[in-house]
C-alpha cells in the first residue's frame, strides 16, 4: 500500500535534498493521482494549480516560493479520484533544518449536496451500508464524509508519525515560512537547487 510519507522516500539519495526531487526521481508526472492508503488518491498540483489551498495572494505566493526556493510540493488528497471530493489540501517540504513536514487544510467535499450514484459508492467506501431510498442517502451524506475524513486522518497520523514526519495544521505554514526566510535557510535551499538543477512541481 502506496502511503503519503512515500514522497519523502528519496531524501538524502544521491544528493536529493527536497520534496519535488523526491518524486521525480520516483518517476512521478506533474498533476498524477496516486492511490494512498487503499481509498484515497494524492493528486500532485503544479504550479497554478495550488491555488485552490491559499485564502489571500501573500497566501499563494508564499506557497509558489516554498516550491521554486525549497522544492514544497502541493497537493489534494480526493475521494474516487474526483477533485469536487477533496478531503485535504496538503503542502509537502522538507529542509535540511526542519526535517520533513506536511501542512493540513481541510477541503470542499464536506459542503454541498451530492449526487446519489457518488454517494452510493462513498458509503461503499466508508463501510456503510447502501440504504434502499435515495432520500436516506442523500441525508447521511455528512456521516460518510465525516467517516472518510476522519479515516484519511487517522491514516495520515499514524503514517506521518511513524515515519517521523511533522503534521501541522495549515494555519502555521506562514509562520514556518517566515521562519526559513529570517534563517536563511530559503536562499540556501535555492542556491543548492539551482546547483544541481532541482525539480520544481
Amino acid at each position: 500500500m502506496i502511503q503519503l510519507s512515500d514522497v519523502f522516500s528519496m531524501i538524502g539519495t544521491d544528493g536529493c535534498e527536497d520534496v519535488a526531487s523526491s518524486l521525480g526521481m520516483q518517476g512521478t508526472d506533474p498533476e498524477i493521482s496516486i492511490p494512498i492508503y487503499e481509498i484515497f488518491y494524492l493528486k500532485i498540483l503544479p504550479g497554478e494549480n495550488s491555488g485552490f489551498l491559499a485564502n489571500s495572494i501573500a497566501e499563494y505566493n508564499a506557497i509558489r516560493q516554498l516550491s521554486q526556493n525549497c522544492g514544497g510540493v502541493a497537493a489534494a488528497i480526493n475521494l474516487l479520484d474526483l477533485d469536487i471530493l477533496t478531503l485535504i489540501g496538503v503542502e509537502l517540504i522538507y529542509t535540511p533544518n526542519t526535517g520533513m513536514n506536511v501542512f493540513m487544510k481541510l477541503g470542499d467535499a464536506l459542503t454541498g449536496e451530492l449526487e446519489e450514484q457518488v454517494l452510493a459508492e462513498l458509503s461503499a467506501l466508508a463501510g456503510i451500508p447502501t440504504p434502499d431510498n435515495s432520500y436516506t442517502l442523500t441525508h447521511m451524506q455528512g456521516e460518510i464524509l465525516e467517516i472518510l475524513f476522519n479515516k484519511a486522518i487517522d491514516c495520515m497520523n499514524s503514517d506521518l508519525e511513524s515515519n517521523g514526519i511533522g503534521l501541522h495544521h495549515w494555519e502555521e505554514l506562514p509562520n514556518y515560512y517566515n521562519m526559513l526566510q529570517e534563517t536563511g535557510e530559503m536562499a540556501e535551499m535555492l542556491r543548492y537547487r539551482q546547483m544541481i538543477g532541482g525539480l520544481i512541481l
